[in-house]
């Protein structure tokens, strides 16, 4: 089904509106974020994402033509929102490594995760156009992303040094751009002797971007194996995004504690390649089914880590 413009440009507001008041907030903020405002942030952008759900579930928002459609969109929405909300916390964990190893303060860290999140959904966005295309002409292109989805998840399992690309990417962001020798609070660019030269906050703002790319290739073809709506994709991916900085903030510290997490996130991209690999035969699964098997999966791997704390050293 085909979503109306009027929905786009709505949309597109609210997300506008959004990040306006991020900006806004970064004005006023003068260190990191603290874990109270975090958690309120989080809320906030957990239940406007949850508002909209049950708009598309109750067909409110979107304009689904049938209850068994609108049931249908809703319910992909979901599974798509949380699968891209889980696999943000490895984002977050290696964000973290990055700003500990190059001694951001807070306030810059909250500069660069605000653009950071900007470039992220013109990424992401770009990614799941592209992709669409590509499923649309080119059936076997199923079978691919669901191969990428399976390695991607046995991948998972041997936790490779995946943070190390950051250092490639500062390497040649030094050798392409003039960069500044100290940082300059939180400014990405400064005049020094009639030149103009970026900060490393700037160096620092393309390394997350660079990461965040990689990220997506594991993302994206994951959202792809639970929807191929459009409005769906687009909008699940945007405002779990959205909530990415909030969550850095409140999470970044205790992401590690989640030690079985991994586990739970490799075990559903594993499920959801096979899925995609299976969309087209007799053993096809349906979203209720997917969305029960993806919430099993990753509160399982959450309640073992918080059950099964790690032996303290």
């Amino acid at each position: 089904m085909v979503v109306s413009w009027y929905w786009w440009v709505v949309f597109g507001g609210f997300v506008a509106v959004l990040f306006a008041s991020d900006l806004g907030a970064l004005g006023r903020c003068k260190g990191a974020i603290d874990f109270h405002s975090a958690l309120s942030a989080i809320a906030l952008r957990v239940g406007l994402a949850a508002i909209f759900n049950a708009g598309i579930y109750m067909g409110w928002v979107g304009g689904y033509e049938t209850p068994k459609l609108q049931q249908s969109a809703g319910l992909e929405f979901l599974a798509a929102y949380l699968v891209e909300i889980v696999l943000s916390l490895d984002n977050m964990f290696v964000f973290a490594l990055i700003f500990r190893h190059f001694r951001v303060e807070g306030a810059a860290q909250h500069r660069v995760l605000l653009w950071g999140v900007l470039g992220a959904l013109g990424m992401r966005g770009i990614f799941i156009l592209a992709g669409l295309q590509i499923l649309y002409f080119f059936q076997w292109a199923t079978y691919l992303f669901g191969g990428v989805l399976i390695v991607a998840g046995i991948r998972m399992l041997v936790r490779p040094n995946e943070h190390s690309f950051a250092f490639l990417v500062e390497r040649w962001a030094r050798q392409c751009f003039p960069v500044s020798k100290d940082f300059h609070k939180s400014s990405f660019f400064i005049r020094e002797n009639d030149r103009i030269l970026v900060t490393p906050l700037f160096v620092i703002l393309l390394i997350i971007e660079a990461t965040d790319l990689i990220f997506a290739v594991d993302s994206i073809p994951a959202v792809f194996g639970v929807t191929r709506d459009t409005f769906i994709l687009l909008t699940s991916n945007a405002l779990a995004i959205l909530g990415l900085r909030a969550m850095y903030f409140a999470l970044a510290g205790c992401v590690d504690r989640f030690r079985f997490l991994h586990l739970g996130l490799s075990a559903a991209l594993v499920f959801i390649g096979l899925k995609m690999m299976l969309s087209h035969t007799s053993l096809c699964i349906n979203a209720v089914r997917s969305l029960t098997v993806i919430l099993a999966l990753l509160s399982g791997s959450v309640l073992a880590s918080l059950i099964l704390a790690a032996p303290k050293k």
